[in-house]
């Protein structure tokens, strides 16, 4: 298993606060690397105020936008830890709770209504009832099949969380299951509020993509990575002449004093 990842009954650990940012943020994290702007993805707010069926909603503006767990360009999600059966789906959908207006909204838009439940875990001919209960409410107040709905269980989940490893170092934290020596991107330093904080970007050192024919210097590097299609890929930050002693990457300082992290 891949260092970052977790099992996935380790998302069970989840509140329905954390539960409702973990999908917040792997929406940011898809819609960042199709190169569309995070600002497209709202959630928030009181977890025991009305929200109208919504917890997340994902607006992109682009009309060519292609998602994958991002299932149309106006995608709302409803977050729910408990197991979501027949009762559950109809009451979420037709209870007074939901706006009837944001089917009406979707349907306008050609976007799509996704529930995400935690502690279902289901195999496929399950997921598929609980799609088809999802479209026996809708196909009620609006034009049938003019919204796409989807039903996502833990091990949808899971396959989602499975591509954005950033995403991945933020459930850990939230878990307590962090990893010794790795942290997500903060601050690492503890550095005081007048002091000079700016990044040394020293003579020297440069920075190899993989399928990049010539490494770049580090002030180009840095933003490169964040934009290059194989990051997963391992890349190396070194003085030249390259010196690459085979350990992995650390954020202590010691790491670039010896000319190499990965």
């Amino acid at each position: 298993m891949p260092i970052f990842e977790i099992e996935k009954d380790d998302l069970l650990g989840l509140d329905d606060g954390q539960l409702e940012e973990l999908i917040a943020r792997l929406c940011e994290a898809e819609v960042a690397a199709k190169s569309h702007a995070i600002s497209s993805v709202r959630w928030g707010g009181s977890l025991t105020a009305a929200d109208g069926g919504v917890d997340i909603r994902v607006t992109v503006k682009d009309p060519t936008f292609v998602g994958d767990f991002i299932r149309r360009r106006d995608t709302v999600y409803q977050a729910k830890v408990p197991s979501m059966a027949q009762a559950a789906i109809k009451k979420e959908i037709s209870g007074k709770d939901t706006s009837k207006d944001l089917f009406q909204e979707l349907a306008i838009s050609q976007g799509a209504y996704v529930i995400v439940s935690l502690k279902d875990d289901l195999a496929p001919a399950k997921l598929t009832e609980r799609r088809k209960l999802m479209s026996e409410e809708v196909d009620k107040l609006v034009t049938p099949g003019s919204v796409a709905l989807d039903f996502f269980d833990r091990s949808t989940l899971h396959q989602w969380l499975r591509q954005h490893v950033s995403v991945q170092l933020w459930v850990r934290r939230a878990l307590g299951k962090t990893l010794s020596e790795w942290r997500p991107f903060e601050r690492w330093t503890n550095v005081q509020p007048d002091a000079d904080d700016t990044l040394i970007v020293g003579e020297g050192l440069y920075l190899s993509l993989p399928g990049q024919n010539s490494d770049l210097p580090l002030a180009e590097g840095i933003p490169a990575v964040h934009f290059h299609p194989t990051t997963r890929a391992p890349s190396h930050v070194q003085r030249k002449p390259a010196f690459r002693p085979n350990y992995p990457y650390s954020p202590r300082p010691e790491a670039l004093r010896t000319g190499y992290a990965q």
